[in-house]
């Protein structure tokens, strides 16, 4: 009696391997981190995250909790938000390679078409790899999930993004305070984000020490306006790494500070 309950317990395992071998190569899944948000997922899979949210039935795409399991649906379309896509998916291709799994050092990570390699050496920061490279440090910390950017290894092989802005700039990040390395599950509550670009408008992603007034000044539209575009509840709490939105139909800029726009007139 033992020795055939311990057969089918066997046969239940061998059965569960194959679904979820299945599972995984129909799209894979993907099991969420502490400080995760949606839009960096789906920006690391290369999948819209509307559609990404509708596959696991997320009733607040907002809120995840650390060990919930995602579908990754790749029948969705590519990703089209304002995060960096770290592993874009070739027109009809299908890939379950997610710039988060490959934990510390690269690993698993792919390089994209302009990217280039580094083989990290002694003595090697990322700071300075990224000096040498003129890259954002940022980037480089995301497209190489590195959990903890002050270990390197030598013989580590890293990423170089070849679209990444340039050293000292930060890229469009969802959430900019769990991306510069906060934990916990942190929200920006406001901002603009992935908020859809109207006739005119443009994106601009938020630098250290940015304020609305100078962002107003350099596109020459009025601060309230920019406020009222982007929902933004308090207009003094910027964060480098947020995306907002310069709608193209606000009034010039009409504070104290210099207009480089009006200076040849």
């Amino acid at each position: 009696m033992r020795r055939r309950l311990c057969f089918l317990l066997v046969i239940a395992a061998l059965l569960t391997t194959g679904l979820l071998i299945t599972a995984a190569q129909d799209g894979g899944t993907y099991t969420v981190r502490l400080g995760d948000v949606l839009d960096l997922i789906a920006a690391a899979y290369d999948v819209d995250t509307t559609c990404l949210a509708a596959a696991n039935d997320l009733a607040n795409p907002n809120k995840l909790r650390a060990g919930q399991v995602l579908t990754i649906d790749l029948s969705c379309p590519r990703y089209t938000g304002p995060a960096f896509v770290t592993n874009p998916r070739d027109s009809g291709t299908t890939t379950t390679a997610s710039v988060r799994d490959s934990g510390q050092g690269g690993g698993g990570v792919v390089a994209g078409p302009n990217d280039q390699t580094y083989t990290v050496k002694r003595n090697d920061t990322l700071d300075t790899i990224a000096q040498a490279f003129n890259v954002s440090i940022i980037s480089l910390k995301l497209v190489n999930a590195l959990e903890n950017p002050n270990k390197l290894m030598a013989g580590d092989t890293l990423i170089i993004p070849g679209d990444a802005p340039p050293y000292g700039a930060y890229p469009a990040l969802s959430n900019p305070i769990v991306a510069a390395g906060a934990t916990g599950d942190l929200e920006l509550g406001q901002g603009g984000g992935g908020a859809a670009l109207g006739p005119g408008d443009e994106a601009y992603v938020v630098q250290p020490r940015d304020v609305l007034d100078r962002i107003g000044a350099r596109y020459d539209r009025q601060v309230d306006c920019i406020v009222q575009g982007n929902n933004l509840a308090d207009p003094h709490r910027l964060y480098a790494g947020q995306v907002i939105i310069i709608p193209g139909n606000c009034p010039p800029y009409d504070g104290l500070d210099f207009v480089p726009s009006r200076a040849g007139g």
